[in-house]
């Protein structure tokens, strides 16, 4: 008897082991990309990378994009984005992705209204080491909700409205510098913080509406007016503790630096007859006024507002 003779009753067995050995590796190779991608959430993974040096749609999901080169006068990228229909240079689509400009400059067309330096409407957007000027709005989150984002090491100047978060919650926006502008920051959301940031010569340095259990700590205010509005509850300071000051003498942070730029601003002339560095009595933000504490003093009100001042702001400004 030949071989396939002998083989013949065991075709259709052995077609079938065959195709559940090819599919055995397809599951495998499969789950094996997922459990990559899972790992990637965990603390110390790399995320995947690709480079960008013009606008771009950020569209992949987990990725860190790197910006190599400055925008100059960008004719902007995507466009009919968002409630206004606007145009971004960075509109970004996937949640859970960095942009890091590595310190390169994103330029707009002298504010030109609705137009965006980066627009966001997903979870976890990151921004950081960037640069923007002539932007309608350098940086706009819209309706995330739980976005769980941050901004970092970002400056923006000559814009209408710097950074615009419109209905998102727990974001982390520190160790930005935001000068001459229209408005610096406005917030619509909850448990937003903003830390170890200068905000200066600005007609007007924040607009805070609706914001419940944000935070606003170690920030240097110097504005024509520095905050505009302010609805909702929320943190004016931090625990009297050691940290690098934003601005001052003294060891310790807590409050904010609230002066202005004829240095007639709160922090400027305060009274500190202990020398500690804090004002002696809380800064009511809310009604731009100092108040005594359980009196008083609005539900909006920094209880360790900085001073100490180590010179004139030019120091800080510069």
């Amino acid at each position: 008897m030949s071989l396939k003779e002998f083989l013949k009753p065991y075709w259709r067995k052995i077609g079938i082991f065959i195709l559940l050995v090819l599919l055995l590796g397809i599951f495998y190779v499969v789950s094996s990309d997922r459990m990559m991608n899972l790992s990637c959430m965990q603390p110390g993974c790399a995320n995947p990378t690709r480079t960008i040096s013009n606008c771009s749609v950020i569209d992949q999901a987990g990725e860190i994009y790197h910006l190599t080169a400055d925008i100059i006068n960008t004719s902007l990228g995507t466009s009919g984005i968002g409630p206004f229909s606007g145009r971004a240079c960075m509109y970004v689509t996937a949640a859970n992705v960095t942009i890091d400009c590595q310190g390169h400059l994103i330029d707009g067309v002298d504010i030109i209204s609705e137009t965006y330096g980066v627009y966001s409407d997903q979870f976890n957007t990151t921004i950081k080491n960037c640069i923007f000027t002539d932007w309608n709005n350098p940086i706009v989150w819209y309706n995330i909700g739980d976005s769980e984002g941050s901004i970092s090491n970002v400056t923006f100047s000559g814009t209408q409205n710097g950074i615009f978060l419109y209905d998102v919650n727990n974001v982390m926006v520190e160790n930005i510098t935001a000068y001459s502008n229209d408005i610096a920051l406005a917030y619509v959301g909850n448990n937003i913080t903003l830390k170890d940031s200068k905000v200066y010569n600005n007609i007007y340095g924040m607009n805070i509406n609706g914001i419940n259990g944000g935070s606003v700590f170690n920030n240097f205010f110097n504005n024509s007016v520095n905050v505009i509005r302010i609805t909702g509850n929320n943190f004016w300071n931090t625990t009297n503790q050691s940290g690098t000051r934003i601005y001052g003498n003294g060891t310790q942070i807590g409050g904010n630096y609230w002066g202005n730029p004829t240095l007639t601003g709160y922090s400027d002339t305060c009274n500190d007859t202990n020398n500690d560095s804090f004002c002696d009595e809380p800064y009511d933000a809310l009604n731009g006024v100092s108040c005594t504490a359980g009196v008083n003093c609005s539900s909006n009100t920094d209880y360790l507002p900085l001073t100490g001042a180590i010179q004139h702001h030019s120091s800080i400004l510069s």
